[in-house]
């Protein structure tokens, strides 16, 4: 008879082993799941907080009362998790009350909950990536060592981007980083790396030539827009391609939006960017020195201090 693999569907239960834990909490915290804007509008449009185009919130308001107080109560729990007032539970997930907020509610109804259990093929793989994790204290990485090491992994829930952040640190070439990655991963991987290691740390000015979605109200993500709109002014052609932008996550695309004129002084703090940068295109030409002038703003670009003087440039 064949073997019984209990993971080969979904279960009723959650498995509370530590590879089952690690693999929900990645899971349940990945931009796939809800991103940083779409977060912000949830918490922005709750019922009674009024907030501003920035999402500041008065001092009154960050914190909204509860319908009632909530006090020590003699005897034994009759639950084992607690609950705040309005808040519901599938008996797997705590989930917020999303009553009168039409918003919350399109978003969990348009976002059902990963499954509840990691796959056998995950399991199988987090084993070899347990293996390298303990002997990651005495190896480092070339950019194509990392290459081969994606490879030999499956696509299998962000196990390949759980790779990376391991072997980020540990990579002696990091200006080539970028590079592997737009050719090794997925659309939805490549942009749950971003989100994990942040923009300015993977990306290389002298290499900025592929698809951007950026959300402007992230610090990181903003400033990458910052130095797309500074090349676009000072290198010669058409570099932008099929530029778009909406102000949240949730809206429409704006039809025939341009990059805007005022945006060479200072970029807005809100909205989601979207644009394919060229610099090889008919009448393009890209401008080396102001790449090199953007370097410090870059990870890779900056050289650190590692006899204790004190200096960093």
């Amino acid at each position: 008879t064949d073997e019984f693999d209990p993971y080969s569907k979904p279960l009723m239960e959650k498995d509370n082993d530590p590879v089952a834990q690690r693999w929900r909490e990645f899971v349940l915290s990945s931009r796939h799941y809800i991103s940083p804007s779409l977060y912000a509008e949830a918490v922005n449009e709750r019922p009674g907080t009024a907030t501003s185009r920035s999402g500041a919130a008065s001092p009154s308001e960050k914190h909204p009362p509860l319908s009632k107080p909530i006090g020590k109560k003699k005897g034994k729990r009759k639950n084992k998790i607690s609950t705040r007032v309005g808040d519901e539970t599938d008996g797997n997930h705590q989930v917020p009350s999303t009553k009168g907020n039409s918003f919350v509610e399109s978003l969990c109804s348009s976002r059902p909950l990963p499954p509840v259990n990691p796959t056998r093929k995950y399991r199988h793989s987090s084993r070899r990536l347990s293996i390298l994790k303990a002997n990651m204290g005495h190896v480092y990485f070339s950019a194509a060592q990392v290459k081969d090491l994606i490879d030999r992994f499956p696509q299998e829930s962000f196990l390949r981007v759980e790779l990376l952040l391991l072997v980020f640190s540990r990579t002696v070439d990091i200006e080539r980083f970028s590079s592997i990655l737009d050719c090794s991963l997925t659309p939805e991987e490549l942009a749950e790396c971003l989100h994990r290691l942040g923009i300015m740390n993977i990306y290389n000015p002298l290499e900025v030539d592929r698809v951007y979605t950026l959300a402007l109200k992230v610090p990181d993500e903003r400033q990458m827009a910052t130095c797309l709109v500074k090349l676009a002014v000072i290198e010669p052609g058409e570099n932008w391609i099929g530029e778009k932008f909406k102000r949240k996550e949730s809206h429409e695309w704006i039809p025939g939006w341009e990059l805007p004129k005022e945006w060479e002084d200072q970029l807005v703090d809100y909205g989601i960017l979207e644009a394919q940068y060229v610099s090889t295109g008919r009448g393009c030409q890209p401008d080396l020195p102001t790449r090199r002038s953007l370097m410090p703003m870059f990870l890779c670009g900056r050289t650190f201090d590692l006899n204790g003087t004190g200096n960093e440039e």
